[in-house]
């Protein structure tokens, strides 16, 4: 099985919205054929913390947003399993990007559901 978990450094990086469902796709493409179990995991939410201000903050997790939005049609078309993120307790992150443990709690939880779901469908 392979799961794609992508898609924080590119909000945060401002990147546009085709560009992104563009390079997604594209790998998508590329890993189809090597595995028959393939998954994809939604994004998880920034935070107000560490080095992330408010206004960072709020434009990140619009293209955050976006970027989820777009994630289960790429992963239909990709013939991959989406696995949304449910969620994130406050607070879920370390510095305001990378996840503590209670947020990886939550992500280890949708990445097995994203997973499981996938191998069932092979």
């Amino acid at each position: 099985a392979i799961l794609i978990a992508l898609g924080t450094n590119d909000a945060l990086q401002g990147r546009k919205q085709e560009e992104f469902k563009a390079n997604y796709g594209s790998l998508l493409a590329q890993l189809r054929g090597a595995t028959d179990h393939l998954a994809v995991v939604g994004i998880p939410s920034v935070e107000v913390r560490g080095r992330m201000p408010p206004d960072y903050q709020a434009e990140t997790m619009k293209r955050i947003d976006a970027f989820n939005a777009a994630l289960p049609a790429l992963a239909e078309k990709g013939g991959a399993t989406f696995a949304a993120l449910p969620p994130m307790p406050a607070p879920h992150t370390i510095d305001g990007i990378h996840l503590d443990a209670a947020g990886y709690a939550v992500w280890e939880d949708a990445v097995l559901n994203g997973v499981r779901g996938a191998c069932s469908t092979h």
